[in-house]
């Protein structure tokens, strides 16, 4: 459908320091009368009357057009009746960010035990008695062994979580927000009967409109103010997740026996032994005990915790207003 446009009113707020995903919406303002062509003829209603809302529009209301911090609490008196609420002019800084302090986990190291069948860790019949940890002692169990052997540890660098990340969400913020409420009973203009009554309302309401989800043209010259508002916001801003793999470190090279497994759990590790050396068996029951050898601290350097997503306005509704 083909309409008319005059523009009458441009207000183009300035939006200092505004890049990427702090801008939100670009706050520019146009009321223009925009009509449809086949809108009606004005219908030259007295002073406290307008025309009824046109099929499909909603009014006439008081409309709040205002600053967000001046937002009124409540409907003003005869416009009771809460029929929208919207915004112009979005913007919202993008989350703040923080990993905090890493934990590091499963970290050991781990060194093989192998025994052979004559002394000085030399013979034909040679056996892995398995692998010790610095998270757990290893019992040997071949007693037929001459002697054996502790090999140098290798590190198993574990994992770098960051159970304490962060995401704050700046709180979105608008240049304008509308309210408009509507009389709860409408009434015949006493003096013309087409049209309805509608006193001027009570400050902060300075404006009588109708309005229409979506973005349309108006469709009554009474009402030939125009501007797009919006209901909602989408908030997708987040956070990416923050990784590190364990750098740095290295594992020791002293090892000790036990006398039992018991020990391991209860009592300081012994460093009386070094890695690669051979010894003589100690017969069935050994318990190797590595703890001693394990690694020195680690440094998680994170990735992520960056900032991510936007928001932006949603539900558009459409303002048509008497000529102010």
């Amino acid at each position: 459908m083909a309409s008319r446009t005059a523009l009458t009113r441009i207000v183009v707020p300035l939006l200092l320091g505004c890049l990427g995903t702090a801008c939100g919406d670009v706050a520019v303002r146009i009321d223009a009368a925009v009509v449809t062509e086949d809108a009606p003829a004005l219908a030259n209603c007295p002073v406290g009357c307008l025309p009824p809302a046109p099929q499909g529009w909603v009014g006439p209301t008081a409309l709040y057009d205002g600053p967000e911090s001046a937002k009124p609490t409540d409907c003003p008196t005869p416009y009771t009746q809460k029929t929208a609420e919207a915004h112009v002019g979005m913007t919202a800084a993008p989350a703040a960010c923080a990993c905090g302090a890493s934990v590091t986990t499963g970290r050991r190291c781990d060194a093989d035990v192998v025994t052979y069948s004559l002394s000085g860790c030399a013979g034909n019949n040679v056996l892995l008695e398995g692998t010790a940890t610095t998270a757990s002692c290893l019992t040997t169990t071949n007693g037929t062994q001459a002697s054996y052997r502790v090999e140098t540890p290798t590190l198993v660098p574990g994992t770098c979580t960051f159970p304490n990340a962060s995401a704050t969400l700046p709180p979105v913020a608008f240049e304008k927000v509308e309210v408009a409420c509507g009389l709860a009973q409408a009434a015949a203009c006493v003096a013309r009967t087409d049209c309805v009554s509608a006193p001027a309302p009570a400050q902060p309401f300075t404006r009588m409109c109708i309005h229409q989800d979506g973005d349309v043209p108006c469709s009554s010259a009474d009402y030939s103010e125009r501007f797009v508002a919006h209901k909602a916001v989408s908030d997708t801003r987040t956070c990416s997740a923050c990784t590190a793999t364990p750098s740095g470190g290295a594992c020791g090279t002293s090892w000790g026996n036990r006398s039992n497994a018991i020990q391991c759990t209860n009592l300081p590790a012994p460093a009386d032994k070094t890695a690669g050396i051979c010894y003589p068996y100690g017969g069935i029951g050994t318990v190797v005990d590595v703890g001693a050898m394990g690694p020195s601290n680690a440094t998680c350097t994170p990735t992520g915790g960056s900032a991510a997503g936007t928001a932006a306005s949603t539900e558009p509704v459409t303002f048509c207003c008497a000529p102010s």
